[in-house]
Parts: structure tokens; sequence; C-alpha cells
């Protein structure tokens, strides 16, 4: 029941029949009996939970994702997205990383190169504007993430989009 009420469940909330624990503990006219009504109805209880607790997982992330997409732009931090989802640092970033493969810091950089991709093909636009715009105030850092996610620099993407397209 604390593995229910750690994770925000409720018995009756999720389907867990507590009436039915009560009925095949007053019909159980063995010790062997009574221990199965009862391991059972844990073990019920442990599959609920951890169902509760990943479906509070996924909710997490999708909160956490969005809360990167609206914020790519900044200098995010670890602690300051983990403050947004009430959650610390740690958990968050284990929980991250097995529920989509990455880290975070890695899911940031993948949403800066999808918005640095788009904008370094204006010809307007310099790509020291590029960088700052997807949230990197260090050039050269901006050009070996953005060499690492296109297999080329900035220029060298623009040009061949160019021609291309």
């Amino acid at each position: 029941m604390d593995a229910l009420s750690e994770v925000g469940g409720k018995p009756e909330e999720a389907g867990i029949d507590v009436q039915a624990l009560w009925q095949g503990i007053h019909e159980a006219d063995t010790l062997t009996k009574l221990e199965a009504v009862i391991t059972q109805f844990i073990q019920n209880c442990m599959e609920t939970a951890a169902v509760l607790k990943r479906k509070q997982h996924t909710e997490t992330i999708a909160k956490t994702m969005d809360f990167i997409e609206r914020h790519y732009r900044e200098d995010l931090s670890l602690k300051e997205i983990s403050t947004n989802v009430y959650l610390s640092p740690g958990y968050l970033s284990t929980i991250f990383k097995n529920e989509t493969g990455m880290t975070i810091y890695d899911y940031i950089t993948q949403v800066r190169m999808k918005a640095a991709g788009d904008l370094v093909l204006d010809p307007d636009v310099k790509i020291q504007d590029v960088a700052s715009a997807v949230g990197y105030n260090n050039i050269q850092s901006f050009i070996r993430f953005f060499k690492k996610a296109y297999k080329m620099t900035p220029l060298e993407y623009r040009r061949s989009r160019k021609t291309s397209g």
C-alpha cells in the first residue's frame, strides 16, 4: 500500500479490490490459503505501483522535453530543468536516460541542432547569430556540435543545401 501511496495511487483508483482481499482472508481456512491470498494481494499492489510509476515517469519525461523545447535558447542547467519537474537532478537524469536512451544534455543538443539546421539556411543570418539564437555563446562549441550532428560545418551545410535545394 505504501508503494501505491508513494506514486500517488489509491487502491480503489488503481483497480485493486480491497473487498476481495477481506473476503479471501475471511474464507481462508488454512494458513497456507491465507498466505496465498495475502501474497497475491501484495503482488497485485506491487504490479499496480510499477505501472503507476512508469506512467508518472512518462509524464515527467514529456514535461522535461517540453521545458527544453521552450527554453533551448537559454543557458539551461540540469538543476533548473529538474526543479521545473520537482525532482532531484540525479533522479531526473536516470529516468530520462532510461526512458529515452539519451542524456538530457544530448536531448538539449538535439533540439538546438534541429533549430540550427533550419536557421543556418538563411544566407542573411551570420553563423555567430545562429549559434547565439540556439543557446551557444561560444561559436567554436556550436560549430563542433553542428559538425557532429550534420557531418559538416554550418557554412558547408548552408552551401550544400543551397546547391541541392
